[in-house]
């Protein structure tokens, strides 16, 4: 058993570039696709998701002395909450021995739900299944109960397949990721609500109800510093100066951050072409057994979400302000330090709502970002007692948005006032 669960998580870790080929061929095979076509389709897929993550790292590391510089000026502050980044705490609910039994009773789940037309998702991604051995980690560390707690995994699965559905059509229009939906729908689902809220109240400003702030539309109003290679050039070089980088550093964070908003859509073209011929085997499967009209969504990887100018530049701008809430905000006890790598995702999820609306995509990924930190700062007590218990080196108070998720956060909300 110790074995297999090396494996799984060798190749969780080696990531879904690695992992989505095989996937992405064996479920070619399943929806009757000749097997070179399964397999070109798999290649592509995975060359072009390796290319999104390929860059994007290469975005966090261009903007990693941005980071240092308010990570350094905030030391010694009342900061003593150790923020674990998302790659670290992203693998500890492997631990669990059920691990190895779950994730394939999943796999076979989302199949036999589809087969049954109880939903469309097909959700294969094994970082989605990590997201539900969180929960079950959570749930068991708090409430002593195996049974519960893999119950509630399941229950927070189902959950996830559901919007899928839900959100499947607002994913593929904004991203052009035609009968595709995402992976990450738990991050999904506690985004949405906020932006619902913020989005109708921006609603009520005519200035913003009335106009569509689209790089399209930037771009034609303001010429050629509205294009988006430009508009990375100076949010680069601007947040380079506001943190007091030489010459040198501001033109080669400028360059990074525009060369990223250049090169991603590129990439992402390219996994276009291998998730395009899966989705194709997979609409005249369902077709074929379901029904006319069926439809089947394939689960993607929420670093498709990061190819809009949009989201590299909000990104750029939500880390300043992130520092400023944590600074500025009474109460918190933690700098966020491991939420920067992945506040790009957290835009991502925002910009699909807010259908590529840079005014809106903002203000929303503004105000997620202080919803995420808050619960995090909030519930750090009860997310470091579940990290200790997975990996007994992380000592102290701990914290980290991957434990957060609605039926987690319902469990700690419980522990903590009425079984503390």
């Amino acid at each position: 058993m110790e074995v297999l669960k090396a494996i799984i998580l060798g190749i969780y870790n080696a990531g879904a570039g690695v992992f989505l080929p095989l996937v992405f061929f064996v479920v070619g095979l399943f929806f009757r696709m000749k097997p070179g076509n399964a397999l070109r389709a798999g290649l592509k897929a995975g060359i072009g998701l390796t290319g999104v993550s390929l860059i994007t790292n290469y975005l966090i590391t261009t903007l990693s002395p941005v980071i240092s510089y308010y990570a350094e000026t905030s030391s010694g502050a009342r900061f003593d909450i150790v923020d674990v980044p998302w790659s670290v705490s992203a693998a500890l609910p492997f631990a669990l021995p059920i691990s190895v039994f779950l994730i394939p009773c999943f796999a076979v789940l989302t199949v036999v739900l589809v087969r049954m037309k109880v939903f469309h998702t097909l959700q294969l991604s094994i970082w989605d299944y990590g997201q539900q051995l969180t929960v079950i980690g959570f749930i068991y560390v708090l409430s002593g109960n195996m049974i519960l707690a893999v119950a509630c995994g399941f229950l927070n699965f189902i959950f996830c397949l559901w919007c899928g559905d839900k959100y499947a059509e607002r994913w593929s229009e904004t991203l052009g990721l035609e009968g595709t939906t995402s992976s990450n729908v738990t991050q999904m689902s506690m985004a949405f609500p906020v932006c619902w809220i913020a989005n109708k109240i921006m609603d009520l400003i005519p200035a913003v109800k009335n106009n569509n702030f689209t790089p399209e539309k930037i771009s034609k109003k303001i010429g050629i510093f509205g294009e988006p290679a430009v508009i990375g050039l100076i949010v680069g070089m601007f947040m380079a100066i506001i943190t007091k980088q030489d010459i040198t550093s501001i033109f080669s964070i400028g360059m990074g951050v525009s060369a990223s908003i250049v090169l991603i859509p590129h990439t992402i073209k390219i996994f276009l072409d291998g998730v395009g011929a899966l989705t194709q085997g997979a609409q005249a499967w369902a077709g074929n057994k379901l029904g006319e009209g069926h439809k089947v969504y394939i689960a993607c990887d929420m670093a498709m979400s990061v190819g809009s100018p949009v989201v590299i530049t909000i990104n750029s701008l939500m880390i300043p302000l992130a520092v400023a809430f944590a600074l500025l905000v009474p109460g918190f006890r933690y700098f966020p330090t491991g939420l920067m790598g992945g506040i790009i995702y957290m835009v991502g999820i925002c910009t699909v709502y807010c259908k590529n609306d840079f005014v809106r995509s903002f203000v929303c990924s503004a105000l997620y970002v202080f919803f995420m930190m808050s619960l995090m700062n909030f519930l750090a007590p009860e997310i470091g007692q579940v990290f200790e218990y997975l990996d007994p080196t992380l000592t102290g108070t701990i914290t980290s948005p991957t434990a957060l998720d609605w039926i987690s956060i319902i469990g700690c909300l419980i522990k903590r006032f009425f079984f503390a």
